[in-house]
């Protein structure tokens, strides 16, 4: 999943539809009597993610997409410049 085709799934779309363009999703939510199904991307820069989207899609009891939902997070950079050297010292 990108964000480009994430953008072009619209509420109504039924999930039978989304798997089968997308692949199956990485996880799936019980949450009441609806469904969370969620797709993830990172994106990378060389060997580091510098991204990860999250992103859900609720699905009713009728099969169909009743609501978006995306979540990103920015790693923080010295996290991966550090880590090699905090380790050494502890």
């Amino acid at each position: 999943m990108t964000t480009e085709s994430y953008s072009s799934i619209t509420t109504g779309t039924p999930i039978k539809k989304v798997e089968e363009t997308y692949g199956p999703p990485i996880a799936i939510y019980s949450c009441g009597e609806n469904m969370v199904y969620e797709y993830t991307e990172r994106i990378q820069m060389g060997d580091s993610v510098v991204q990860a989207r999250r992103y859900f899609l609720t699905v009713d009891q009728s099969g169909r997409i009743i609501k978006k939902e995306m979540v990103y997070r920015n790693p923080a950079p010295y996290n991966q410049i550090f880590k090699e050297n905090y380790s050494q010292t502890n």
